[in-house]
């Protein structure tokens, strides 16, 4: 991967990034386990209310909610989402094989897809499957 982007690649489990990347910040400033239901924004800031009731201010709000991103929603409405022209599923599994202790990853490529294998620390590996396509899906006949 150096040699073609020019820097080394990692691969980590989104609990240990999403650790990482909050460590140093003030417990309070993080909010997980709340649904947002509506979102508001003047110049100075963005207000979020959620299903609970519950409401929080600050200077900058991240929607790192994912693929279904209610906080997306909020902002842009349902119609702000196309589908993509690929699927992908991926894992991540503890397993005690060469490719886990190293800093080197497996792809393999086809025209209908895709397939890797990326070293995610810990003795852990992750797996991901990737089919392309403009329809994942059959529609019943």
């Amino acid at each position: 991967m150096r040699a073609w982007y020019g820097f080394q690649t990692r691969t980590i489990p989104r609990r240990a990034l999403m650790e990482r990347l909050a460590d140093g910040l003030p417990d309070d400033l993080i909010r997980h386990g709340k649904g947002c239901q509506s979102v508001t924004q003047d110049d100075d800031r963005a207000t979020v209310t959620f299903t609970d009731g519950s409401t929080d201010i600050g200077d900058l709000l991240i929607g790192a909610d994912g693929h279904h991103s209610a906080v997306r929603r909020c902002l842009w409405g349902d119609d702000a989402v196309q589908p993509a022209a690929f699927g992908t599923w991926q894992g991540l599994s503890p397993i005690d094989i060469d490719i886990t202790h190293s800093n080197r990853s497996l792809m393999i490529t086809g025209r209908e897809g895709a397939c890797g294998l990326m070293p995610a620390g810990d003795g852990s590996q992750a797996a991901m499957l990737a089919r392309y396509s403009n329809r994942l899906s059959t529609p019943a006949e």
